[in-house]
């Protein structure tokens, strides 16, 4: 492999996050940021519109308040960028205010490859408030009271999220029109995936599995799209109340009860055949000690 070659490999994450972000240099900066404490939050104090933040691999601890349209990136991805609460009471990242678009570089927020974690008193991983036309892709968050709380915002796309170990996971309310989409909702110890107050959204293709309470709740909410999800060993796989104009199609649903089922079964009929070995060798012991007696007498 030549040195070029070699170099070109080796930027490839950053060669592509380039292209993602459309970078162009008279139009926006990148902003390598390394870990510590506090380090994201002044790197988004200096940064403007158009922006990106690129982390550098390991640990951050912040509560990051974003305002403006700049993005957050993980150099090489989730697995290598953990951001932990400084203050545990309050969201790690919160995104209030911007009315962007998905589709206009100069008025879009994007937020990949990054790890979110509550800390030692559970808080909200990831918030959104009054806010539309973000992206938030590729990400883990775990351990929280809510791992992404999204309140009256709209056109968000929110892809390929690990969602996992939190008491919520994706909490829409008052939220319309946004794309959930492949999302892993899973282990969580109450929704999955819960949509209160919240219209014409489309969840499609995500797993909500092994929560211990529903996988995927829609409660007082309209005209949403629900196609293709996995809702699997909740205690009730897919919840709608008080709406109209829900459409549910091609779902996988299977409540935790169904899968104890066989095993509950199982477990009855071993402990059935010990209680009936148990009295079969009860009885021939009687049997034959009572006829002995017998024998014995005469």
């Amino acid at each position: 492999m030549t040195t070029l070659t070699k170099n070109i490999f080796q930027r490839l994450p950053l060669l592509l996050l380039l292209l993602v972000y459309g970078y162009s240099p008279s139009q926006a900066a990148l902003i390598e940021v390394s870990p510590g404490q506090g380090t994201i939050s002044a790197a988004v104090k200096n940064a403007i519109d158009g922006d990106t933040l690129l982390l550098e691999d390991g640990t951050y601890i912040d509560n990051v308040l974003i305002e403006k349209f700049i993005s957050i990136a993980g150099k090489n991805g989730r697995e290598k960028v953990f951001i932990n609460a400084l203050d545990p009471t309050r969201p790690i990242i919160e995104v209030t205010g911007l009315k962007g678009s998905l589709v206009d570089k100069a008025k879009r927020a994007t937020f990949t490859g990054l790890t979110l974690s509550g800390g030692e008193i559970k808080g909200i991983s990831f918030m959104v408030l009054s806010s539309s036309g973000l992206s938030i892709s590729l990400n883990k968050m775990i351990d929280n009271e809510t791992a992404l709380q999204v309140e009256r915002s709209e056109g968000l796309l929110i892809g390929d999220n690990i969602i996992t170990g939190n008491i919520k996971g994706i909490y829409l309310n008052l939220s319309n029109a946004n794309m959930l989409e492949r999302n892993q909702a899973d282990s969580n110890f109450n929704n999955g995936i819960l949509l209160l107050s919240s219209d014409y959204n489309e969840l499609r293709e995500n797993t909500a599995i092994d929560n211990y309470w529903n996988g995927i709740t829609v409660g007082a909410s309209d005209h949403n799209l629900i196609v293709k999800n996995k809702a699997l060993k909740n205690t009730y796989s897919i919840v709608v109340t008080e709406g109209v104009g829900n459409i549910l199609i091609d779902n996988s649903t299977m409540r935790r009860i169904y899968f104890l089922l066989p095993i509950v079964l199982i477990y009855l009929a071993i402990m059935l055949y010990l209680i009936e070995r148990k009295a079969f060798i009860l009885y021939y012991y009687y049997k034959y000690k009572e006829r002995g007696r017998v024998q014995g007498t005469r």
